[in-house]
């Protein structure tokens, strides 16, 4: 293999003719171009970032009202079996009154579990109404919005 050695100047005549002139004066000046498109992307990002927390913090929002409709659903459901249930003792207190049974006690005890069971469901009412208000807050986090609704089980 044989060595060639060429001169600068002709290096240079090649490069001048290889290279189109608008690459030459492009890299001569990178800085400024390479910060407005960091600045661009960094816009980007962050208008990501803010999209995504908020996508999130809405879907935990989302996630508390389903659970928390489902647990109503389900407290109407006991409410219902818990009255049908007091329907038919209240059925078998009128047949052993029928039979000359002192049943009075009794009644009195079924009246007061129908209270009980008329106060919880009212109370299930006012914590949903209460539940879809503190979740329909927008101003809040999904976290500030747990936090109220953890201060509203406790009490």
């Amino acid at each position: 293999m044989q060595k060639t050695t060429v001169s600068a100047a002709a290096l240079v005549a090649f490069l001048a003719m290889t290279v189109p002139a608008q690459a030459v004066e492009s890299t001569s000046s990178p800085k400024p171009q390479r910060q407005e498109i960091r600045s661009e992307v960094r816009a980007k990002v962050e208008a990501k970032k803010s999209e995504l927390k908020t996508k999130a913090e809405q879907k935990r929002k989302d996630v508390t009202k389903k659970f928390w409709r489902n647990a109503s659903s389900r407290f109407e459901k006991l409410f219902s079996v818990e009255l049908r249930l007091a329907d038919k003792i209240g059925k078998r207190l009128d047949e052993a009154a029928k039979n000359g049974k002192d049943v009075t006690a009794q009644r009195a005890a079924l009246a007061a579990a129908r209270v009980s069971i008329a106060s919880a469901q009212q109370a299930v009412k006012d914590a949903s109404a209460q539940v879809e208000v503190i979740l329909a807050d927008t101003t809040l986090s999904a976290q500030d919005a747990k936090a109220k609704l953890q201060a509203l089980h406790k009490g």
